[in-house]
Parts: C-alpha cells; structure tokens; sequence
C-alpha cells in the first residue's frame, strides 16, 4: 500500500469528537470529512488560511498533530459562522436555550 492510500485511511479512521453540525445539514465526523469539506470550498486569499488548515489536515502523522490541526480546522468553520451549537443540531429551540 502507498504511503497516499494509507494516509487517506489513517483520516477516515481518525474521528472528531464531539461530531461538528453545519448550518447547511453537514456532519462532520472525521478529518477525512473535513478534508472533504474544505476542498469544496473556494480558496479566499488574504481573508482566511484554508489552504493552510487544509494541508494541516493531510499532513498530520502524530496524534498532537492531528489534533493541532482539527483546532485550527474549528477554528477556520467558526470564521466561517457554519456551525451549530449542540442544541440547534439537535433540533432545539432557541428558546429552550436561555
């Protein structure tokens, strides 16, 4: 096996927890889907580091590393105003918030 196949198996099998819900029905629930996530998005230079965050992703081989990187990656989605808070995802009300 290619050190690129085993790399695209270490992200799927690399889980982010707790599990990311987008506005726009998204889950996020591995660093393969956020990798997958990111590509779709067009790249904004000098308004945010995507490309950066998205090499993070692909490059991480330790366990700090990895981490390090879904950091940044929640980081760069809450510039973006895409995720939900855990009560939203779930389907609850604002209201029930407060």
């Amino acid at each position: 096996m290619g050190w690129l196949q085993h790399s695209k198996s270490d992200r799927a099998s690399c889980p982010i927890e707790p599990e990311l819900y987008l506005r726009d029905g998204q889950i996020i629930r591995t660093v393969a889907d956020a990798v997958v996530y990111m590509r779709a998005h067009e790249v904004r230079p000098g308004v945010d580091n995507r490309d950066e965050v998205l090499h993070r992703l692909e490059r991480a081989c330790t366990a700090m590393e990895r981490q390090s990187a879904i950091e940044a990656f929640l980081a760069w989605l809450d510039g973006l105003d895409v995720l939900l808070t855990p009560r939203k995802a779930a389907g609850e009300s604002e209201i029930a918030e407060r």
